[in-house]
């Protein structure tokens, strides 16, 4: 209702001053939530929007404001774990799934192997876990040295495996941990590859602390939907992998 220069309006209404026309207009707020917004000319009521929407800006709208649905976020869900006790190998397969996932994180903790000063592998697969590719795998890493500061680099461009780590101990105390991504490729083939990244730290056979991180590919031109670490030579003596999937948003 419009009353002229009346401050006095029903008792459902909200009296607004209209400055332009020197009139209060009674806008009804009707339900809980409800909101007093403004077209290009009028006062209006926002119906209250469902619950867990959100109220937003919306220019296309005549009152400038809309209620939609929130936009979920990325959630990170456990897909699995796998513990080490004298095994020859630690695996993934059957938890990848790319059409839900946009890429996958690995923890590992305390990874030691039986025999002393081996190197840590990476391999992966195209058929569940069938086989392991044993070729066209490009890598590079970096480590750093606590005691000397020095660094050691390296890098092969036609292997047959991703090398992690060198040199690693198996005391204890020279367990290795760290994490790892695994972000697979929409059009896997050379370049287009599924990408590795690792990050770790670990203790040598030597008892020197390193820093160590580096990346990895395969050329294959198929999805891999499987992987697999071991050891250069012998067997996992500990360590605990979990794989987890970061959906798609």
């Amino acid at each position: 209702m419009t009353v002229n220069n009346s401050p006095y309006i029903d008792d459902d209404g909200l009296p607004i001053f209209d400055s332009s026309t020197g009139l209060f207009d009674g806008v009804e707020l009707t339900t809980k939530g409800d909101v007093l917004t403004r077209t290009t000319s009028n006062y209006v009521r926002k119906a209250v929007g469902t619950d867990a929407d959100t109220l937003t800006s919306d220019s296309t709208q005549s009152d400038g404001l809309n209620y939609a649905t929130k936009s979920a976020g990325s959630s990170v869900i456990l897909l699995g774990t796998g513990t080490a006790s004298a095994s020859t190998e630690i695996t993934f397969t059957s938890e990848f799934d790319d059409s839900t996932y946009a890429y996958y994180i690995f923890t590992f903790t305390n990874v030691r192997p039986t025999t002393d000063g081996v190197e840590l592998r990476v391999r992966f697969s195209v058929n569940g876990g069938s086989s392991y590719l044993s070729s066209d795998y490009r890598w590079c890493r970096l480590r750093l040295n606590a005691s000397s500061g020095s660094t050691g680099i390296g890098e092969n461009d036609s292997d047959s495996k991703i090398k992690m780590v060198v040199d690693l101990g198996n005391a204890a105390g020279e367990g290795l941990s760290g994490k790892a991504l695994y972000i697979p490729s929409p059009s896997p083939g050379s370049e287009n590859a599924g990408k590795y990244i690792h990050d770790n730290c670990y203790v040598r056979d030597s008892g020197t602390f390193f820093r160590n991180f580096g990346a990895g590919m395969n050329e294959t031109s198929s999805v891999v939907n499987g992987i697999r670490w071991y050891m250069s030579s012998g067997t996992i003596a500990t360590g605990t992998w979990k794989m987890y999937g970061v959906e798609n948003s």
